[in-house]
């Protein structure tokens, strides 16, 4: 015996918004979270995938661009994992798989927390792509671990799902941290979910850069398609817009000879040129298979060119949002094994002239048992050498041990081609200090601030103001530095 209600529901003054559940997708499909949470798409934390999720509508995944890149194409999410015990997913819709025949593919990559640089899993992280047919049994399709990390830059992950067939298939991103309190600080991100048909000709993926100049970029990729006779295309592009879809019709930049192969992946590599310095591009790989038959377009891969060597600019950090630095300027920070890294960045509490300024923070490195390497350095420069350059700068502190190194680099990336020109004290008193390179006859094209620290959480802030004429220096240049110094333990003071 049963009963059958009616229910009437009576608003006299009121609209109202009924959404109802999302049918399932039939492929082809695909995400590129310009948005998060997409719709019909869900967070959830806790659980693993014995238990599939038990907490819904939150977690810890949110948007942020692909691997801390500005260049990389739109949005995408990430998740941090430090915490121990962070057990968080991000769900996807469900699809009709009935007739087969599909994949699914992702970008993912792994990045140092909230920056671009390289980092690690911990020892017992994973990061998981599962699915489940029934909402509770989850089925790993891939896991990330430290052993199997994604490119610090990001990759392309494939996988052949044509065995799965059930009309109600979701997947799922799940992302733990593990029982051990390992020390890493770092994202996971994804990008570009898809769940389409087996296209005929397979993307390429795994796009690095080997090498970068002014006007040329070496670059590598993986071809996924036996028999490949080595025939490519490729796509610049600066207005960060996403060639999406299978047959997405863009038209290609050039064109790249790879090799031919076999044995899958098939490595290829190639040169662009022709290209600006100091400019962000995207570029996308697809193969020719045949005359007519193009693969898909690669996930973006971002990069900059090399900067051009410059002979004079005034920069005073304003024109940035904090923490960038400006292009062309960059910064070496060690990281330490355990407690807060040292880092550079610009900030509204390091400025002279408001509104920011740049700060040079030891964080838990003391300089002896602790050492780290923190400095600020310059573009690259034409005419260093020429005899006829100072430095200036204005600098204070409370704490008389640390002191401040202006030299040369010959590499930003690698603290040791640094060399020490001169070595200032500041005092309790705003002092000026000039630094000559009148009889410098080095080959370094490189100007670098270094914070030689001799206790932990110190600050050196730095602003920099311009480079001109200087009548002293026969109407040569000088390069006009103020440097404010100052430590408060854990307090910060503006200039």
């Amino acid at each position: 015996m049963y009963s059958s209600y009616k229910w009437i529901i009576c608003c006299c003054s009121c609209p109202l918004s009924v959404e109802t559940l999302c049918a399932a997708f039939v492929p082809d499909y695909l995400e590129t979270f310009d948005s998060f949470i997409p719709n019909c798409w869900e967070e959830a934390s806790d659980g693993d995938l014995t238990t599939g999720p038990t907490s819904f509508g939150s977690g810890d995944w949110g948007s942020e661009e692909f691997a801390h890149a500005s260049t990389s194409g739109g949005g995408a999410v990430n998740v941090n994992l430090f915490n121990v015990g962070t057990s968080d997913w991000v769900l996807s819709p469900l699809f009709d798989l009935s007739a087969g025949g599909y994949e699914v593919n992702l970008d993912v990559a792994l990045t140092s927390y909230n920056s671009t640089a390289a980092d690690v899993m911990g020892s017992d992280d994973e990061v998981v792509l599962a699915y489940t047919l029934d909402g509770t049994t989850w089925t790993a399709i891939q896991t990330w671990t430290a052993a199997n990390q994604p490119a610090t830059a990001g990759e392309t992950f494939n996988a052949d799902i044509s065995t799965i067939t059930g009309s109600t298939v979701q997947f799922g991103i799940y992302a733990s941290e593990g029982t051990v309190d390992d020390a890493e600080d770092y994202d996971f991100h994804i990008d570009n979910f898809q769940v389409r048909t087996i296209p005929s000709c397979l993307d390429s993926n795994n796009l690095q850069l080997v090498s970068v100049t002014q006007t040329t970029a070496d670059i590598t990729w993986d071809s996924n398609n036996a028999g490949t006779a080595g025939n490519f295309e490729y796509l610049l592009d600066t207005a960060n817009s996403y060639p999406t879809g299978p047959d997405a019709m863009v038209a290609p930049t050039g064109t790249l000879t790879g090799v031919s192969g076999a044995m899958l992946p098939i490595a290829q590599a190639g040169q662009i040129t022709g290209l600006m310095p100091s400019t962000d591009y995207d570029v996308y790989i697809r193969e020719v298979c045949t005359g007519t038959d193009t693969s898909p377009w690669s996930a973006a891969f971002a990069f900059t060119t090399a900067c051009a060597p410059i002979t004079d600019f005034n920069e005073d950090f304003d024109s940035v949002s904090t923490p960038d630095l400006p292009s062309c300027w960059s910064f070496f920070a060690t990281d330490i094994a355990t407690g807060t890294d040292p880092y550079v960045r610009t900030s509204t509490s390091a400025d002279n002239s408001a509104p920011n300024g740049v700060q040079l923070y030891s964080g838990s490195a003391n300089g002896t048992t602790i050492p780290a390497d923190v400095l600020l350095i310059s573009p690259v420069l034409s005419n260093l050498s020429a005899g006829t350059h100072r430095v200036r700068f204005f600098a204070d502190i409370t704490v008389a041990t640390s002191t401040v190194e202006v030299g040369t680099m010959t590499d930003p990336n690698d603290p040791m081609t640094f060399t020490a020109l001169g070595t200032f004290s500041p005092t309790t008193t705003h002092t000026e200090y000039i630094q000559n390179f009148d009889t410098y006859a080095g080959t370094d094209t490189y100007i670098a601030f270094k914070h030689v620290f001799a206790s932990t959480f110190d600050n050196l802030y730095l602003e920099q103001y311009s480079l001109g004429n200087d009548p002293s220096m026969s109407s040569t240049f000088r390069y006009h530095i103020i440097i404010c110094y100052r430590y408060y333990g854990n307090y910060w003071l503006d200039e």
